[in-house]
């Protein structure tokens, strides 16, 4: 059941990313989260799985990238009444997926349809148990998995955009209530 609470938005994104720096560290990657000015402060919606699917996809980034770096940012894409659309963007310079690997990983799991930038449009799995997938791409995938059903759940989208051997690029896009006024943060 999705929960429909006010929460701190960016208090939130650094509940689910400040973890990482020390792996970040130990691994000699750049590590950078970014808040952008604009995304509301206090918003509605369901706290414990926003910061379950960022720290998800953050800890899918950091386990697949040995040299380089991992970004997370968050923006402000739309402004309109009293919703936000936002949307967390995590980054990095990992191993990657080839188109093949990717469809690969996806096609017992979830339906993969390609928006107009060339990114992947996550849907909830149809059958998230008949998988054919090797242990590694099983794990990945239904974390993935896992993620998309939330993000879904939510009234969002998850989308990739991923290049083997240079990395991938997730986007977790929200639709969020908030209360107008001095919720907007002016950093």
């Amino acid at each position: 059941m999705i929960k429909d609470e006010v929460f701190d938005l960016p208090a939130t994104v650094r509940e689910a990313t400040d973890s990482f720096k020390g792996e970040a560290k130990r691994k000699g990657l750049g590590y950078e989260v970014i808040e952008h000015p604009g995304v509301p402060k206090l918003v509605h919606g369901d706290q414990r799985r926003v910061r379950q699917a960022m720290a998800n996809i953050t800890a899918n980034a950091m386990q697949h990238t040995n040299s380089g770096y991992v970004h997370v940012e968050v923006w402000l894409q739309e402004l309109f009444e009293d919703r936000a659309t936002v949307e967390i963007v995590v980054q990095d310079s990992g191993s990657g997926l080839s188109n093949e690997k990717l469809d690969a990983l996806f096609r017992d799991l979830e339906q993969v349809s390609t928006d107009g930038d060339g990114e992947n449009v996550f849907e909830p799995p149809t059958n998230p148990s008949h998988n054919t997938q090797g242990k590694g791409n099983r794990t990945l995938g239904l974390g993935l998995a896992v993620v998309a059903r939330t993000v879904r759940n939510m009234d969002g989208q998850l989308r990739l955009k991923s290049e083997e051997g240079k990395g991938s690029r997730f986007v977790i896009q929200l639709r969020l209530s908030f209360q107008r006024g001095t919720n907007l943060l002016r950093v």
